[in-house]
This record gives structure tokens, sequence and C-alpha cells, in this order.
């Protein structure tokens, strides 16, 4: 490829360009046919200058002249002939508004032509400034923004009603149209000074489980709200079922509140977050914020295991038993008449109490068999084992468990997100909880080796309570970490009128908290709140893998239930609370082997979720999907609302994920309020399956003005640019004229065969040699 450039240093615009160049760039074969062209256009013009002799020499020049033109043209055209030159460039600004999510939800749209007093307050402020206004709407398409336009920044005028994922969308889209540019955010919120306060967002943290705590986040925005306070409640079609107050520190702020609401029926159930008026100009639209629940109606199963059965293990398996929420399988040494020094009566009475104990839980052992064979079944199958979603480890030796079920726990625990609980009751030399036992690295917390007994001092804790000797005075006392675990034992000491129970020190010794790992509980007098920082810790947790570990340090803990009154033996009272939570807390991480999880439980109508599907096997090992069809079906309960009723089965599409075969992904389009089932077939590792996830699809509210400033301040200042509101509009102006490249100059590029008034120049400069020819007689 050989190219051949020409410069000529004359000027032929008024923009006044420096240079001009021609390249032509000509292949071998192009280079003979532009000779060939030339050599023919030549012989040409010449034969027809000979042909006009007998003509004036006016008519001559004319139609010659026309038609050399014409072969100019053609000829260069088809040689690529281009045209290089440098001109300076004029300051022109992008100017763009946004509709808002207020504005979709009331049917109305912010203006964005010239009638609108914003948008002519920045033309005017910019043209003042000698900086040009192109305004055009976000969601129109322009064809010349993309191919001929120069912007020196862009502006988007929007009232910040919005999401925050919206906001950066809006902000990327905004520069990508302007070629890159610093884009500029006019806050147009059209909000009256004052107080106000709006309830932005409420998300569901958990599943819903029947008789079981739930978590609901709720973030709230006030204005000028400094030194007041709000309530926040939430409640059903019955009454209000939580509730808290929010203190406000400044006159713009923004905080998050948990409230715990208690599903009592299993099924859907509809739920509504309201936050208080602040008595100023706010929407009371944008005060409530409805959502729905799927509340399922399962029991929690719980394997409970130990080397001799024992006080504590009891009222422990009592108090869950209880509850209703769980199904607990016990297993012990039956006969340990050797162990204890006990006579061969005592330990068969013993014995005859726990299988007792067990038949009333409803345990299906069979006559004669071994409890401890039971539970080297379960511990030695991952399958089995994978049932479970909280496990509870009482005083166990170490040689009861085998390396290999160790193993299967750590496992049971990474993979299935379950809990493990270990007790007290393992403070003695020898037992899993011990340094160099077979749980010790799987607990949160060092444990101190001074203070464990021998076996050989270690004695029965199933004796009766009057023959316990107190030997000090503890209280268990949650921390502010450990209020979630334990919020319902404060509940339940706040309303028994008791501050906490005693219990006198017997168990473990806690030491160092492992990384991550939290205190949950302190051996501490209660605070006026019910909690306290100050003490030696008595439970701490922890987050492993995908589930959770805790260690309960007191030995006794029973002595909770038992210093009660008999109302309260009846309902557990405290006692029950603390370990319901306990057994909630740890286990809330488990799963099931096939799930479908969504980014949002109760979205609303016209938002955008996302869908994931992970598949694992029985041992929760992932299993590589192969082929998945999914739809988003209505339930029938959507025939009683016309807008319902339009709400169709959908196909939905998943992708699979880059990194791992057993996740699968979707985004789905929730165009119509009701309630739905998100049905998914598959095909993973060869076998097939299917699952089913239901959401609720609840009503739009409208977005508070501004509730997206702080995304939109951030993504602007990432493009050069910066947040601003219409006062400052005459100095944004000020700063783009003097930053405005004035002096600047850019490089062009024009190209005479892509030039479109060439298909008008030719047939013209044809027909007007035609016209005259015609005219003056010629032919």
């Amino acid at each position: 490829m050989h190219s051949l450039q020409l410069i000529l240093s004359n000027s032929l615009f008024v923009t006044a360009p420096l240079h001009l160049g021609y390249v032509l760039l000509l292949s071998p074969i192009g280079r003979a046919l532009l000779v060939a062209a030339l050599l023919i256009s030549a012989y040409a013009l010449v034969y027809y200058w000979r042909s006009l002799n007998e003509r004036s020499n006016r008519i001559r020049f004319s139609l010659v002249g026309l038609r050399t033109i014409t072969l100019a043209l053609m000829t260069c055209a088809l040689a690529g002939v281009q045209v290089e030159y440098e001109t300076t460039m004029r300051a022109r600004l992008l100017l763009s508004s946004v509709r808002s999510n207020s504005a979709r939800a009331e049917g109305a749209a912010i203006e964005t032509d010239d009638r609108s007093k914003v948008t002519n307050q920045v033309i005017e402020a910019m043209k003042r400034k000698g900086v040009e206004v192109t305004a055009e709407g976000v969601a129109d398409e322009v064809e010349g923004i993309n191919s001929g336009e120069d912007f020196i920044a862009a502006a988007l005028l929007t009232d910040g009603a919005m999401s925050a994922g919206d906001a950066r969308r809006e902000i990327e889209r905004m520069s990508e149209r302007a070629r890159g540019v610093p884009v500029y955010v006019v806050a147009d919120l059209g909000q009256s000074e004052g107080t106000g306060i709006a309830l932005e967002g409420v998300w569901v943290l958990g599943r819903a489980v029947r008789g079981v705590p739930v978590a609901v986040r709720c973030w709230i925005h006030a204005r000028g709200m400094h030194g007041r306070e709000s309530l926040v409640t939430i409640s059903d079609d019955a009454k209000v079922q939580a509730s808290a107050r929010v203190a406000w520190a400044s006159d713009d702020e923004r905080q998050a509140v948990t409230l715990s609401v208690l599903p009592k029926v299993a099924g859907w159930v509809d739920y509504a977050a309201k936050v208080e008026a602040a008595g100023g100009a706010e929407d009371a639209t944008r005060l409530v914020r409805p959502f729905s629940l799927r509340v399922e109606d399962r029991r929690s199963r719980v394997l409970f295991f130990e080397g001799e059965p024992t006080w504590e293990s009891k009222f422990i398996r009592r108090a869950l038993e209880q509850s209703g929420l769980f199904e607990v399988d016990y297993f012990a040494q039956v006969s340990r008449a050797a162990a204890v020094g006990t006579s061969p009566a005592r330990a068969a009475e013993q014995t005859q109490q726990e299988a007792g104990s067990e038949d009333a839980a409803g345990k299906n052992v069979k006559e004669g068999s071994a409890p401890e064979a039971k539970l080297h079944a379960a511990l030695q199958s991952a399958a089995q084992l994978n049932a479970y979603d909280s496990v509870i480890v009482g005083a166990t030796p170490n040689d009861l468990l085998s390396s290999a079920e160790r193993a299967r726990l750590s496992e049971w625990v990474l993979r299935r997100g379950g809990g493990l609980v270990v007790l007290g009751g393992n403070s003695f030399n020898g037992s899993v909880a011990s340094p160099g036992g077979k749980l010790y690295a799987l607990l949160p917390t060092e444990i101190s080796a001074q203070s464990l007994s021998t076996p050989a001092q270690e004695i029965s804790q199933g004796r009766p309570l009057e023959a316990e000797k107190t030997r000090s005075t503890l209280f268990l006392t949650p921390t502010e970490e450990g209020t979630g675990a334990l919020s319902g034992y404060l509940n339940a000491n706040e309303e028994a009128g008791a501050k906490s129970a005693t219990l006198t020190g017997q168990g473990l010794r806690l030491g160092a908290l492992r990384p991550g790992a939290t205190t949950l509980a302190v051996a501490g007098p209660p605070g006026t709140n019910g909690t306290s920082e100050e003490g030696a810790p008595l439970i701490a947790g922890m987050r492993y893998g995908m589930g959770r570990t805790l260690v309960f340090a007191p030995a006794d803990s029973w002595r909770i239930r038992t210093s009660a009154s008999g109302e309260e033996d009846r309902t557990s009272g405290p006692f029950g609370a603390l370990w319901q939570g306990i057994v909630l807390w740890t286990s809330a991480f488990a799963r099931a082997p096939v799930e479908i999880v969504l980014s949002d439980e109760s979205p609303a109508e016209g938002s955008e979720v996302w869908a994931e599907i992970r598949v694992r096997d029985a041992s929760f090992a992932p299993l590589k999907i192969e082929k998945l069809n999914a739809r988003l079906q209505p339930l029938a309960e959507n025939t009683g609302d016309a807008s319902q009723v339009s709400a169709q089965s959908q196909e939905v599409l998943f992708a699979p994920d880059m990194t791992d075969a057993s996740v699968w992904r979707a985004r789905l389009h929730l165009n119509a309020r009701g309630r739905f089932a998100l049905e998914v077939d598959y095909v993973a590792s060869g076998k097939t399956g299917s699952v089913e996830k239901q959401l609720a699809v609840v009503a739009r509210t409208p977005v508070e003005a501004g509730a997206a400033l702080d995304t939109l301040r951030r993504a602007a200042r990432e493009t050069g640019g910066d947040l601003v509101t219409t006062a400052e509009i005459e100095s944004i102006a000020e700063r783009l004229a003097a930053t405005s490249p004035s002096r600047e100059r850019a490089q062009r590029t024009w190209e005479l065969r892509s030039w479109w008034p060439l298909a008008f120049i030719t047939p013209l400069l044809l027909s007007t040699e035609w016209f005259l020819r015609r005219w003056w007689r010629v032919d």
C-alpha cells in the first residue's frame, strides 16, 4: 500500500483551517485505474472541446468546464481523496432531564423542553457565557450526538427521586452519549424547605418460618428533624407487631432501623412498615411501605449428643421441644455405672429416666438398640447429618468421636451452613472442647486449660437440684452484639420482672476470641438496657464457612429455669427463650440442597429482581447444572385485582455463572402486582429435579425527591463533574466558559467518497450541462 500526500497552505473555509492534505491511498490496480481514468478523461475533454469549434468561446468554456468538474469529482471520489484540516472547537453543552420514579407512578413527566423553567434557566445562563446548548431527552434516540457533535460537558436535570442503581445508570448513560465528558447534575428537588420524612426502603433479612422472629430493616430519611424522634412501626391486618423510636442528630440524615416480627400462621402474611409524619410537607404515600412474607411451617431438626445424660441436657431438650419449633434427636451412653462410680441400681434408674424423656419427645428408638451406634451412624453418613439444622454437643469425651466424624461435622458446618453448639459441660481434660480435642479447632474462642478438671474429679451432673451447692453467683447478661441472638431472653426477663438468673460459675473458662468471633453474653450485672460489656465471656460465636459455631460456657444454665416461678416453669420463660434463640441464631444459615434465592423477597411493581439457583447433592457437594427451564407463574390468588388479572405466565431465562457451574442466575422483570411462583426444572449431573420459590409483588410507592442525591454526586464526580443546585447554575456556566477549548483546535478528516452532497451535485452538474446544450441548440 502506497500513499501520496500533497500539502497545500491555502485556506478554504471561513473557520480558518491551518492546512489541507490530500491523501490518496491506492493499490497498484487502483493507480492503474486512476491513470487510465485521467487519460480517458483528458481525451474525452479534448474531443469534447473540438466538437464545439463552431460555437462561441463562452459556450465552449461553459460546457467543457461543467464536464471537467463532473469528471474530476467522480475521479477523486473513485481515488478516495481525503481532506485533513484543523478548526476551532465551539463550546457546546449537552442538556438532558430524567423522569423520576414518582413521576412514573403518578403518570406524569417532568418537562424537558424549552418551556421548562429550569431548562430555560440553564440555557440562558450558558448562552450568556458563550456556551451553546443542545437540549435532548435521555430517552430520545439522537443519531447526531453519537456521530458528529463534540461537547465540553453534559448537564442532567433531575429531582433525584430514583434508586441508587438507576441514578448511576443515568450518569453512565449521559457520559457515554456525550463521549466521556464531565457530567454535572442539576438537582431540582421541587420541594419547600422545612421538616420532612420518608420511608425509603424495606428489606426482609432471612426466610420466614412460623413461630420464628424475622428481622425487617427499614431505611428512613429525615430533613429538618434535628433533636426530634420518629416512631417506626410494622403492623399486619390485626395490630402493630413491632415498633421502635429513631432519634435524629442532624437536619439531613438517613438511618437504618431493624425490627423483628413474629409470624404466627403459615402461608402469606401482609405487613406494612410505617413512619410517623413529621408535620412538614411530606407526601403521605412516602410514609408507608407494604411488604408480604411467605411463612413456612417447618420444624428445625436438632442433633443432641453427649457422653452421659446430664441434668443440663434434660432441661435444654425440654425447652426446645416445648416450643414446637424443633425436633430433637438425642443420643448418649445409657449405661455409665462404671464411669460415674454409682451403683447399678442407680444407673438403671437414670437410664429409665432418660429413656422416658426420649419417649416423651416422640423418638422412634427401637427397643434394645444402642443409642451410641445410632449416633455414629448419623455422624458417619453425610446424607443423614445434613438432615439436621443444628448440632448440640454436651459433655462428651474425646474418644467418643473418630477423626472421620470430626471431619464430617466440620464439612457439615462449612457446606451445609449448620449451627454447632458446644456446652460448658465439657469442662474436663479429655473432652472434645479441651485444648487438643477434636472440636477445639471449630470453637470461636480459646479454652483455659488450667480450669479443666480431670475425668476422675468430674462427677455426674444429673443429680437432683437440692444436691447442688452454690459456689458463686454469676449473671448471664447479653452484650450489644448478642442482642440479636438473645433478644427473646432479654424480653422474657423484662416480662418476668427479673433482671437475670444466677449461675454458680461451673463450666468452661473462655480465653481469647478467634478472628471473626464475637462475645454474645458475659458474666456481669445488666445495665439499664439489660446488656453489659463488662465481665468474663460466657457465650461466644462466629461464622465458620457457611454456618456458625458457638460455645456456651456455663454448665448449669438450668438454674435459670428452676429459679423462676411456677408459671414460668410451665412456659420455659427466660430459659426457653435463651436456648431457642441460641439454636435459631446458630442455624440461621442452614440451607436446602437445592434452593432459589431472591435479591428481594417482597419487590415492588415495575422493579427488577435477581434470582439465583444452586444445586447440590445430599452431601452438599455442588452439582453441575446441564439444563434448566424456568417460568414465572401467577398464583390463583391473583384474580382479585385488575392489575393482577393481566399477569400471565412468562418464561425466565437463566444463565450459568462463569466461575461456579452449580449456580445459575436470572433477572426477573416484575410488571404486575400479585403473588407468583418461580418454577424451575433442571438437569444436574444427569439427574432431573424441580424447585419452586414463591414471591409477592406489592404496589410501588413513590420515591422521595432527593433520595439518590448521594449516588448522583459520587457518580458525577467520577466523570469529573459535580452535583449542583439551581442556584449554582451561573457559577457552572462561568466555569465551563473559562475552561472551554475556544483557543484549542481539533483535527478533522473529510472524505469525498462518503460526502453525501456528492450524490446530488453530480446529477445536478450533468443535468445543468444537458439543459445548456438544449438552450444553446448544440445538439
